[in-house]
Order: C-alpha cells, then structure tokens, then sequence
C-alpha cells in the first residue's frame, strides 16, 4: 500500500477470542482489503486512502472499510457489481463475503458516497 501512495489507517478493538473462525476472517479481511487496494489503484488524483474499523460489542463483531474510488462503483440493490469487463473472474469474493455473513446470522451493507466506497459487515 506505501508503494502505491494508499494511507492506511486501522482502528481494531477485538477480544483474545471471538466467535468467528480464523478461516472465515482471514477470507473477509483478505477480499475486502484486497479490493480497496485494487479500487485505491484506479484513483488517479493520488488522494487513495483506506480506513478499516475493527470492534466487538454485544457480543457481534463490527467491521467499517473505506476506501477511495474513482466514482465508477455500480451498486443494485445493495450489491456490488463489477464494471470490469472479465466479469466471470470477479465478485466471487464478495460473494464468498456473504456467504460468510449469512453462516453468522449477520448483515453486510455496501454502498459509494463521493468517490468513496463503504462497506459494513456485523457478524
């Protein structure tokens, strides 16, 4: 991310242990950074930044990811959808996302605001 001029910036307040598996963490944690950075790439006023809030409270685990976009994010009905033009190589990990937050009884938002695209995971 420093090679690529991405600021990030993390706020993560966990117990030792939750009730999440490690697979399934790294597989959201994985997909989700892995797309703000290659979002964060097509950015090309060099204002690329990422911001990943992290915590647990009433027993559900609250995931917050911003990152900067390019503004070209379509969005149907609260889901994400490539513009790219390989399509049947992308959206699996969003996909594998909820698949993921649907095991846990949770709820995943996405959703883009001036050139940012937010998404929110409570599982």
């Amino acid at each position: 991310m420093t090679k690529n001029g991405i600021v990030f910036e993390y706020d993560i307040n966990l117990p030792t242990e939750i009730h999440v598996s490690d697979v399934d963490m790294t597989i959201i944690m994985g997909n989700l950074l892995d797309n703000a950075i290659e979002a964060c790439l097509d950015v090309k006023d060099k204002s690329r930044y990422i911001n990943l809030e992290i915590s647990c409270g009433y027993g559900k685990i609250d995931i917050l990811i911003k990152n900067s976009i390019d503004g070209k994010v379509e969005i149907v009905n609260s889901h994400l959808h490539t513009i790219k033009k390989d399509k049947e190589n992308h959206e699996h990990g969003l996909n594998n996302i909820r698949k993921i937050v649907e095991k846990y009884n949770g709820h995943f938002k996405n959703s883009n605001n001036n050139n940012e695209f937010i998404a929110e995971l409570l599982l």
